[in-house]
């Protein structure tokens, strides 16, 4: 287990890598909509502005010691994680799974260990940030 302090260290490296990796898929999302529209690019621009809105939540939680936004942001976590492994599942082979490849079984169940592994980090990182926020309300009652 990870002292406290270091969990927030790594909360706020993990917050500033959230922030950066949002907005650059925000200009991706923005690139390929001048490109080519379509429902999946508008539907990603939607995403990619929530993690932004989500990162600086979770920004200022760690920031001002905010319980509240450190949990919100683990809730957007959870769902942004669903909805990734429904998206991953839904788009790989043409939708019959009787029909499915080999190849692309494999490659969904490595891309769900992957999406699993991620998640599971960041989970790990978040709740280190929430165990310091709450040894700091303590030592300051």
């Amino acid at each position: 287990m990870v002292p406290a302090s270091k969990a927030r260290k790594l909360g706020w490296i993990y917050a500033v890598i959230s922030l950066t990796l949002a907005v650059l898929e925000f200009a991706l999302c923005v690139f390929r909509i001048v490109h080519e529209i379509n429902s999946f690019t508008c539907f990603a621009v939607f995403v990619a502005i929530v993690w932004i809105i989500f990162s600086i939540i979770l920004i200022v939680g760690i920031k001002k010691n905010n319980e509240g936004h450190v949990k919100a942001y683990r809730a957007f976590l959870f769902a942004g994680n669903a909805l990734t492994l429904l998206l991953l599942i839904g788009n790989d082979g043409d939708g019959q799974i009787t029909n499915w490849s080999q190849q692309v079984w494999v490659s969904l169940i490595v891309g769900s260990l992957g999406v699993i592994t991620l998640f599971a980090l960041e989970l790990w990182i978040i709740n280190g940030v929430i165990r310091y926020i709450e040894q700091e309300k303590v030592v300051s009652v």
